[in-house]
């Protein structure tokens, strides 16, 4: 009895979630093996999908987010529905990192939190592991 008690407690820790915890402090890591820190983004509404926000978030400050051409260098880009959400990052669940000169990866390890919807902002977390890695909260004014 004792033997099967212990290898339940083995394969419960064997098939645990090894992912780290999610940050409190701002989106941060590296992409493309260089630092990089969420400064500025924007969710838009999908032109393709009702109530679908695209979301863009970029490491370079934008004094306009929601203007054309906002942002550059490496960013972090993925479609949601306008609902809170707490998931982890899959072939049908994922956001793209964008770096180098336009690569872009898609990003399926990870975990991606949507827990601020307001009138105007839509916000949350982000785990992303794998050849890029981000860890920490985003927050994005909604652009119409």
């Amino acid at each position: 009895m004792k033997y099967l008690v212990l290898f339940a407690a083995l394969l419960a820790m064997a098939c645990g979630d090894d992912q780290a915890p999610l940050s409190d402090g701002p989106l941060t890591g590296t992409i493309d093996g260089k630092a990089w820190t969420f400064m500025s983004g924007s969710a838009s509404p999908s032109a393709f999908e009702e109530g679908e926000f695209w979301i863009d978030l970029y490491g370079e400050e934008s004094e306009d987010p929601c203007g054309f051409g906002a942002g550059g260098g490496d960013s972090v880009l993925f479609t949601r529905p306008a609902e809170l959400v707490d998931a982890q990052l899959s072939l049908s669940n994922n956001v793209t990192v964008v770096h180098g000169e336009n690569i872009n990866s898609i990003m399926t390890e990870g975990r991606l939190v949507i827990d601020v919807i307001t009138d105007t902002t839509i916000g949350g977390g982000l785990i992303v592991e794998g050849d890029h890695n981000l860890n920490g909260r985003w927050e994005v004014p909604i652009c119409e």
